[in-house]
């Protein structure tokens, strides 16, 4: 089908509308006043809500196209590409986990430190399974998951603090991004991985990743992996189906 032969498409057309609202999202920084509040109405405010329902809305299309096709039994062959990716993934969460050991005031985020350090160790261990191509153990991504979400909770105590949401939107769609397509990759490697979610999630991934870019090296580190590692499965992918189409 041809959803499928885009799939290769697909990353560098989100990263490039990633990048514009990474523009887009600098500008509305830029309208903050004296008192750290920012124009709502203004106009970059407003383009940037509509390519994010632009983006959100065409890749849920994406994701339900593809529940159209027939699942075949997708292995992930050794991949340079995805193993890098998974590398500069570690480097960025145990970056963070180490910066934020300095800044931990309770028992809470001093766990959510120590497990991004297990978290990096399991993308070394994940990284490490993709160059030679065997599957991962489901628990080094019950890992990442794990530590996605302890750092979701100790950062929305300070986000949460913050006058409006556009202060810290984008970071919190881009780490439960993260988490659920960390969780539907997880699913390939015991055989239940189902390609719409999969590809959906890691896609708001990456476009959430690139406007966070300086918002520090987690989200550089995420959004690297994410878009190597899709656009080596989606390559997979494309493999599979045109494998299927022949046989068929």
């Amino acid at each position: 089908m041809k959803i499928e032969r885009n799939l290769k498409v697909l990353p560098w057309l989100v990263l490039a509308a990633g990048a514009l609202g990474f523009a887009l999202y600098l500008w509305l920084m830029g309208t903050e006043n004296d008192k750290g509040f920012i124009n709502k109405f203004h106009i970059s405010a407003i383009l940037l809500l509509i390519l994010t329902g632009i983006v959100v809305v065409g890749l849920l299309y994406v994701a339900y196209r593809l529940t159209q096709v027939k699942q075949s039994d997708v292995h992930f062959p050794a991949s340079y590409w995805s193993a890098l990716g998974a590398w500069l993934a570690a480097v960025g969460v145990g970056v963070t986990s180490v910066l934020e050991v300095f800044q931990a005031t309770d028992f809470l985020q001093l766990m959510a430190c120590l497990c991004g350090v297990a978290a990096a160790l399991a993308l070394l261990f994940v990284g490490n399974c993709r160059r030679v191509g065997k599957k991962s153990n489901v628990l080094a991504y019950a890992v990442i998951c794990g530590y996605f979400m302890l750092h979701l909770i100790c950062m929305y105590r300070h986000w949460g603090a913050r006058p409006q949401l556009y202060d810290y939107c984008f970071q919190l769609l881009a780490v439960v991004c993260a988490m659920l397509a960390t969780y539907h990759r997880a699913n390939f490697d015991v055989d239940c991985g189902k390609r719409g979610p999969y590809i959906y999630f890691s896609l708001l991934t990456l476009f959430f990743c690139v406007i966070c870019l300086g918002d520090g090296p987690l989200y550089k580190g995420i959004g690297l992996w994410t878009l190597m590692e899709l656009y080596s499965v989606a390559l997979v992918f494309v493999n599979v189906q045109e494998a299927t189409d022949e046989a068929g």
